[in-house]
């Protein structure tokens, strides 16, 4: 937390997972009071129960300047910067990232009576509840008394997806409830959707360069915002000047965010691997069980008389060689029940973090192990015992 303080050029690349309930998270503070975030910028991955931000968690009464965000986010309520502003500003900043939520949104999940001035949002947003490209969720009222909240010369270009079917998905703005939305855009045909509680909607080409006259009306594009002439420094969309440069369509492009955003998905999965690695090693114990067998195999040239008797009894031995590897089928068996339960540990990392219990491949992978060990160890000391049984035999026919 920072309460009252200046924060200034700062910079914070962070892997962050909270575990508490209704903990908030953020890449520079989880909550700032009555403070400033000035030139400071975010990367990385957050993932909080509650609200969370890119660069900030909540902020009461604060503000945030040319402040950047490429993290990607994850919460109950999260945004690409901040996953609250309540009474606070914010000024020439952008968050360009990944954001998934109940309530999700590109830069901020929620405002209070808040001003935003020059600022915008690109990459994507997933919601169940709620998702939109700027804010989702954009109050004016505090304690039932009206204030002054504003979106002044902001924009959106976000790809939008929604989780349940009574939802709201809003280009720029999910909710409204009576701020003043002025001079603002999304891209309509990037986003999907032509619904918005407030601001304009335009096409791809309206909003790049060559911008239409329709758009983007009383900006400063010589001083604080700059065109992208040549389409290499923001996708052809208005970049804001003295400020890192943003991500490349190719490091943060929508194609390549969905499969990270189904998010914590591939991590999940990324345990499975893991159990699957277990199997080779059990497979690999079956050549060496095998490979006890070739060592029998190995005595009979000694003892060339006695070979039919020899091989009479190797079928037995042999015969047990299927039955251990039959057991194979039966322990990549188990795999499909292990990938079943994915789709339940998924669907409570992307949406429901609430969700207690076992929530990840180590629940089932131990009882995997557990049995394969098990196996393994009946089946070396039959090996064992019938290679004693067969050695015994080999000397008393010698004697």
């Amino acid at each position: 937390m920072s309460q009252g303080s200046l924060v200034q050029r700062c910079r914070a690349d962070v892997e962050i997972h909270t575990t508490a309930d209704y903990a908030t998270a953020g890449g520079i503070a989880a909550l700032l009071l009555d403070g400033t975030v000035e030139q400071c910028s975010s990367a990385g991955t957050i993932q909080g129960k509650s609200w969370s931000g890119g660069l900030l968690g909540n902020i009461f009464s604060g503000n945030i300047a040319r402040c950047t965000s490429v993290a990607h986010v994850t919460g109950r309520s999260a945004g690409g910067m901040a996953g609250l502003i309540d009474r606070g500003t914010c000024s020439t900043s952008y968050a360009h990232g990944r954001v998934q939520g109940e309530v999700a949104a590109g830069f901020a999940a929620e405002t209070v009576s808040s001003v935003l001035n020059d600022c915008y949002a690109r990459g994507q947003t997933r919601g169940v509840h709620c998702a939109a490209g700027f804010i989702a969720r954009l109050n004016n009222r505090l304690n039932d008394k009206a204030d002054n909240a504003q979106i002044n010369r902001c924009y959106a270009a976000v790809r939008l997806k929604l989780t349940s079917d009574n939802g709201i998905a809003g280009g720029l703005i999910g909710e409204n409830g009576g701020a003043e939305v002025i001079t603002s855009y999304w891209d309509k045909e990037y986003s999907g959707t032509l619904i918005s509680a407030g601001g304009a909607g335009r096409t791809t080409t309206e909003m790049t360069h060559p911008h239409a006259a329709n758009t983007y009306i009383n900006w400063d594009l010589n001083g604080i915002w700059a065109a992208d002439e040549n389409g290499n420094m923001n996708a052809g969309y208005p970049w804001l000047r003295n400020l890192p440069r943003p991500p490349q369509d190719d490091e943060n492009d929508i194609e390549g965010e969905e499969p990270d955003v189904e998010g914590e998905e591939p991590g999940i999965e990324g345990e499975e691997p893991g159990i699957e690695g277990e199997e080779p090693d059990v497979e690999g114990e079956e050549p060496g069980i095998e490979g006890e067998e070739p060592g029998i195999e190995g005595e009979e040239p000694g003892i060339e008389g006695e070979e039919p008797g020899i091989e009479g009894e190797e079928p037995g031995i042999e015969g047990e060689g299927p039955d251990v590897e039959g057991e194979g089928p039966d322990v990549e068996g188990e795999e499909p029940g292990i990938e079943g339960e994915e789709p339940e540990v998924e669907g409570e990392v992307s949406i429901n973090p609430e969700k207690k219990g076992c929530a990840g491949c180590g629940c089932a992978s131990k009882d995997l192990r557990t049995s394969v060990k098990d196996l393994l160890g009946d089946w070396l000391l039959v090996v064992l015992c019938l290679s004693v049984l067969f050695m015994s035999t080999l000397l008393r026919r010698k004697v």
